[in-house]
């Protein structure tokens, strides 16, 4: 009756954190809200979890004010962001609190995630390492494009690589729009992570160019 009257109306299913969530809610719901826990690393354990289940186009994920309970390691604005950016983004802030340059910063994270939403919504997802690990990786593919939600501790290496799977070993990939392209297979080698974004977050995009 719902879906009749109200076609346009996006449905969202609660769980907060009660295991409320399985096919049979999915059939009559288009998101689905993993956990009320929405501290930034306690989060990312909860979604690591969500993620070998269920695809992330039905994960509901926000950017909130909340600090982590367990996971006490601070996480940037932009780890924050990321952890969202890993399902359906949502801003559950209060952000008459934000200032000027967080505003900002938020409005390039937002256009961020436009970008990369297809791939994250539609992709192959694959789940390196784990949340707890130095640097913690949910890589997305679809057959033109290549996304990696990188997470890392203070604790991290100086130098980071990552090792893509979902690329086509004989295509052609450009990284972040610059002019350094290889095949999906030397990308799968290694793929250096210059933390551009954050000390603590980054995001890699592998375009196919051939």
């Amino acid at each position: 009756m719902l879906r009749d009257e109200f076609p346009h109306v996006t449905v969202e299913a609660c769980s907060g954190g009660g295991g409320r969530i399985d096919l049979a809610v999915l059939e009559v719901s288009d998101v689905v809200w993993p956990s009320d826990e929405t501290g930034p690393r306690d989060r990312l354990a909860i979604q690591h979890g969500f993620l070998s289940a269920y695809g992330p186009h039905v994960m509901s994920s926000w950017v909130t004010d909340e600090e982590d309970r367990l996971d006490l390691e601070p996480a940037s604005l932009e780890f924050r962001f990321l952890v969202g950016m890993a399902g359906v983004l949502g801003i559950g802030a209060d952000l008459t609190h934000w200032s000027d340059t967080a505003l900002a910063r938020g409005r390039e994270l937002i256009e961020l995630h436009r970008d990369i939403r297809p791939t994250v919504h539609k992709g192959r997802v694959e789940l390196h390492g784990r949340p707890q690990d130095p640097v913690y990786t949910v890589e997305y593919g679809t057959d033109d494009r290549g996304v990696v939600l990188v997470y890392a501790r203070s604790n991290r290496p100086n130098e980071v690589t990552i090792t893509p799977r979902t690329l086509h070993p004989d295509r052609l990939y450009r990284l972040g729009g610059g002019d350094q392209t290889a095949t999906g297979a030397e990308w799968a080698a290694g793929v250096r992570v210059p933390f551009a974004l954050a000390a603590d977050a980054d995001v890699l995009v592998l375009d196919a160019v051939g």
